[in-house]
Parts: C-alpha cells; sequence; structure tokens
C-alpha cells in the first residue's frame, strides 16, 4: 500500500536471505497485481548457517519498505508499505534527524539501540538521490551521537552497501557503484538523533 492505504500495483517485492555478517542473495522476486497483492511461491528457510529472510517491495517513486520474517515459515501474510520519495541532489548537504519512519536493513533488525516499531525495526531517516552520471556515490554522515548504521539501496530494492554500528574508525562514510538515471537510497536507522549528511558523486 501507498502512504494514503492505496495499493501499489507494479512493485517488486523479493525475499531475501541475509546472512549473519550482511551477506545477502535473492531467493524470489514477484509483481503486486492491480490490488497491490503479492504471492511468492516455494520460499525456503535460511540455510546456509546463521542468517534470516528479509522481505522487501520496491517501486520507483517510492522508498522501499522491508520487513525481517524471523517467524518462518508463519507470518506469511507480510504487509509493505510504500511512502513517496524526499530527493536530495548529488553533491548536497542536508540536516536532518532519525526518527521520521521505521526501516529494516541487512544488519539492523531492531538490533541497534533505537525505538522499533514492534517488529524489530529501528526508527530511520532516508533520502532519494537522482544520479544524473554513472560513477560512485559516496555519503559523509557527521552526528553528535553514532549509534546508527547505513546503508544504500539500488533502484531494484537489493543492497548496494552496508556500514553497521560500530564503525571501525571515525564518522561512517559509505560509497557504491552508481548508474546514471537511476535513483539510490541513503538510509540512516537506530538511535533517534540530529545529523548532518553530504553527498559526493565521483
Amino acid at each position: 500500500m501507498d502512504a494514503g492505504g492505496g495499493p501499489v500495483a507494479g512493485a517488486s517485492v523479493a525475499v531475501q536471505e541475509v546472512g549473519l555478517l550482511g551477506d545477502w542473495v535473492v531467493q524470489s522476486a514477484v509483481t503486486t497485481d492491480a490490488s497491490g497483492t503479492y504471492s511468492v511461491a516455494n520460499v525456503r528457510a535460511f540455510n546456509r548457517g546463521v542468517g534470516w529472510l528479509l522481505v522487501g517491495a520496491s517501486k520507483a517513486g517510492y522508498f522501499a519498505d522491508f520487513k525481517w520474517w524471523l517467524n518462518f515459515p508463519n507470518d506469511a501474510d507480510m504487509n509493505l508499505r510504500l511512502d513517496p520519495w524526499v530527493h536530495l541532489s548529488p553533491g548536497s548537504t542536508v540536516r536532518a534527524r532519525i526518527g521520521d519512519s521505521f526501516c529494516a536493513g541487512l544488519g539492523y533488525g531492531g538490533i541497534v539501540n533505537g525505538t522499533t516499531d514492534g517488529m524489530g525495526r529501528p526508527r530511520c531517516q532516508r533520502f532519494a538521490v537522482a544520479i544524473p552520471r554513472s560513477g560512485t556515490l559516496e555519503a559523509t554522515i557527521s552526528a553528535a551521537l553514532y549509534e546508527f548504521d547505513v546503508d544504500i539501496v539500488k533502484p531494484d530494492g537489493t543492497f548496494a552497501a552496508y556500514i553497521g554500528y560500530p564503525y571501525r574508525s571515525g564518522p561512517p562514510v559509505i560509497t557504491a557503484p552508481v548508474t546514471a538515471g537511476s535513483v539510490y537510497e541513503i538510509r540512516l536507522a537506530g538511535t533517534p538523533t540530529d545529523f548532518e549528511l553530504g553527498t559526493t558523486l565521483r
């Protein structure tokens, strides 16, 4: 559904297997029908050691939405909500706050110190970046409190890059290869805090 509760037709819904270290593979993907309904057949339990299933929906014009399928094979009726993009131009800087939305991602199914929505998704903030030319998108974040994860989501609703808290050194800087004419998402999720996000297209 969209933010107003209306159906989103033609959205891609993918079941991804996410490993303990944030590695992932797409197990299966389908498209929603005119009523926004989807059905994914032959979904299998995670069988590559320790890991979980992550279900995500994406469509151009909307932020992707992800939910952990922790109680597999139960809780199979999973509703996803697609909110409209908030754009950020490459090369610009924005000041914002984590806390407007809830997100799930490769490494933060509620495991960082953030207020969750009851489904293990911490609070987050996200921006859509339209890419005018192919290259590498770089995002640098500064904040008073560094207790959040950062990822970049591809147009197809899979992940281009991920940095998990705690970071190896200093404020987080995340990079990902990007393709001209596409829109990528930069997302911060974890403890609610003010931050400054700067982007560069190299």
